[in-house]
C-alpha cells in the first residue's frame, strides 16, 4: 500500500502522457485526459475487490465458519473499538503514526509540485523524483520491522520503544535538513529585499535574522500594475527563458531565449512548462520589456518546453542543490518508512482482545497526519519553510513516545512495574476476551459436516492422511 504511493507518482505521469496522445494536448484534450487516467485506478480497485470477496479471512478459514465452530470467539465491533480507544498507548501510537505515515502521504502530495516549481525539471521528471520517496518502501519499512525485532530480542519490549523513538527523531532531523537546505535561498515564494520592495522585509523562519526577504507582488498579467512598473523588475513577475546549451569540443555555450507571452509570465525564481512557442528573443531588455532584436526560432522540436528564471544565480533552481536535495530526500524517506514499521512492531502488545481496533485507530492516525501536514503545515507554496515546521512538529510529538508504558515491561524511561498497579488500559469488560488471532481449537464443537473437520488440529496418534484430507477441505471454505 505504501509503495503504491511512489508507484503512482512514477506511473501516472506516463499514463497521462499516453492519454494526451489520444485526446490532444489542448485545453479540452487535457480536461479529458486526466479523467480518462482515473480508469486505471478504477480498474485496479475492481480487481482488488474481487480478490477480497473471493479470498479467505484467515489461513484457517473464514471468520463465520470459525465462530460457528467455536474455535474463534465471536466479537463485537463496538466493544473492540471501546477497548482500543480506552488504552492510552493507542493514542500515543496514533499520534506517532500521524507524523511518520502522515508525513509520507504529505510528501507524496507535495514532492512532485515542489520539484516542479523549485527546480528546472519537467512534469514527468518531477514525478520520477517525487516517486523516490515512496519507492523506499521496497525495503525501508521492512528494515523498521527488523530493527524492532532485533531490539526486542536484545532488550525486550523497551528496546522496541527506544528504537521507535530514535528513528522518529532521525526522521524529524532529516525533514528539518530538507527545509533548511533551501529556506534562505530565493524561491518562487520569496525574493531578496530591495529599496522598492512592496512588502515588509521578513525572514522565512527565524526572527533573529535581519530580514532579507520579501514576498513578490505577483500578478498573472505582465502589465497589471500599469506603465510605471516594468515587467522585468522581478517583483511582479518576469518572462521565462528557455535555455539551450551548445556543446563544442572544449566548451559549452548557453543561449537564453526569452519567451514574451502570458503563458511564459512566471514568478521570480520559478519555472513552468508551456507549449512550444516556436520563437524566442535572445536580446531582451528587462527595463522596457521589449525585444531589441528579431525573434529567433527555438532549437527544439519538443511539444512542451520548460521556461524559467535563469538570470538570478541565487535561485533554488539555479543553485545546483538538486543532488543534495535528493540525497536528503532518500535518507528522510528511509527513516519515515522505518518509523512506520517500528510502529506496528509495538501495536500487537497494546491490547490482544482489541488488536484490530488498535491497528485501525493507529492507521487512521496516519491519514489524519496527512491532512494536518498537507492542509495546515505545508498549506501554501513555501514548501521548504513548511518542511522546517513539519520537522519541528515531528520532533516535538516524538516526546510523547516516552509516555508509552506497558506494566509487564515498562517504558522508555520507566522500568517494569514502576507505576505500581496503574494500567494504560483504562477500561476492560468482564470476561475472557480473546483476540482474532487467538484460535482455541479445543473449544470447537464436534463437526456436523465434513467442511469443519479441519478446524481442530491433528491430535497425537491421529492418522496423518485423515488430517491432510481435513485440511484440504478447509482450504476450500
Amino acid at each position: 500500500g505504501n509503495l503504491g504511493g511512489g508507484v503512482t507518482l512514477l506511473v501516472m505521469p506516463m499514463v497521462m502522457e499516453g492519454m494526451l496522445q489520444l485526446t490532444g494536448d489542448d485545453r479540452n484534450g487535457q480536461d479529458k485526459a486526466w479523467r480518462l487516467c482515473m480508469l486505471v485506478p478504477g480498474c485496479l480497485c475492481l480487481v482488488a475487490t474481487l480478490a477480497v470477496i473471493t479470498g479467505r479471512d484467515l489461513p484457517d478459514g473464514n471468520y463465520r465458519e470459525l465462530e460457528r465452530s467455536g474455535a474463534k470467539q465471536k466479537g463485537s465491533g463496538a466493544k473492540t473499538f471501546a477497548i482500543a480507544a480506552s488504552n492510552l498507548n493507542t493514542w500515543w501510537l496514533m499520534i506517532g503514526y500521524a507524523f511518520c505515515f502522515g508525513v509520507e502521504l504529505t510528501m507524496n502530495n507535495k514532492s512532485v509540485i515542489y520539484f516542479y516549481e523549485y527546480y528546472d525539471v519537467s512534469k514527468s521528471l518531477a514525478g520520477v523524483l517525487g516517486a523516490c520517496f515512496g519507492l523506499m518502501n521496497l525495503f525501508a519499512r521492512s528494515w523498521g520491522g527488523m530493527l524492532s525485532d532485533a531490539a526486542m530480542a536484545k532488550f525486550g519490549l523497551r528496546g522496541r520503544l527506544w528504537a521507535y523513538w530514535v528513528v522518529q527523531v532521525a526522521e524529524g532531523f532529516m525533514c528539518l535538513a530538507l527545509g533548511l537546505s533551501t529556506v534562505y535561498t530565493p524561491s518562487p515564494s520569496r525574493m531578496r529585499c530591495s529599496p522598492e520592495c512592496y512588502t515588509e522585509c521578513t525572514d522565512p523562519i527565524f526572527t533573529s535574522r535581519s530580514g532579507d526577504f520579501c514576498v513578490p507582488k505577483y500578478s498573472t498579467d505582465p502589465y497589471a500594475f500599469g506603465d510605471h512598473v516594468t515587467p522585468g523588475d522581478g517583483q511582479n513577475g518576469m518572462f521565462g527563458q528557455y535555455q539551450n546549451e551548445i556543446k563544442y569540443l572544449n566548451r559549452t555555450e548557453t543561449v537564453l531565449y526569452t519567451i514574451i507571452s502570458n503563458a511564459a509570465w512566471i514568478k521570480p525564481c520559478a519555472s513552468t512548462s508551456i507549449d512550444n512557442p516556436g520563437v524566442g528573443c535572445t536580446n531582451f531588455d528587462a527595463t522596457s520589456g521589449l525585444c531589441m532584436s528579431a525573434l529567433e526560432e527555438l532549437p527544439t522540436d519538443l511539444k512542451k518546453v520548460v521556461v524559467g528564471d535563469y538570470g538570478n544565480d541565487e535561485c533554488v533552481r539555479n543553485s545546483g542543490k538538486l543532488v543534495e536535495t535528493m540525497v536528503i530526500i532518500v535518507f528522510f524517506s528511509i527513516f519515515v518508512q522505518m518509523a512506520e514499521g517500528l510502529t506496528y512492531g509495538i501495536v500487537p502488545y497494546v491490547s490482544r482482545p482489541a488488536l484490530g481496533g488498535v491497528a485501525g485507530m493507529v492507521g487512521a492516525g496516519g491519514n489524519l497526519g496527512a491532512v494536518i501536514g498537507s492542509k495546515a503545515i505545508i498549506a501554501n507554496s513555501d514548501y521548504d519553510q513548511g518542511f522546517v515546521v513539519l520537522g519541528m512538529v515531528v520532533l516535538c510529538t516524538s516526546l510523547l513516545f516516552h509516555l508509552l508504558y506497558f506494566p509487564e515491561a515498562g517504558g522508555t524511561l520507566l522500568k517494569k512495574g514502576a507505576l505500581g498497579s496503574f494500567s494504560p488500559q483504562l477500561w476492560m469488560p468482564q470476561g475472557d476476551d480473546r483476540g482474532a488471532d487467538q484460535l482455541d481449537y479445543s473449544a470447537a464443537e464436534a463437526p456436523s459436516v465434513s467442511r469443519t473437520t479441519s478446524l481442530a488440529p491433528p491430535q497425537s496418534g491421529e492418522d496423518c492422511s485423515e488430517a491432510e484430507n481435513g485440511r484440504d477441505v478447509a482450504t476450500r471454505m
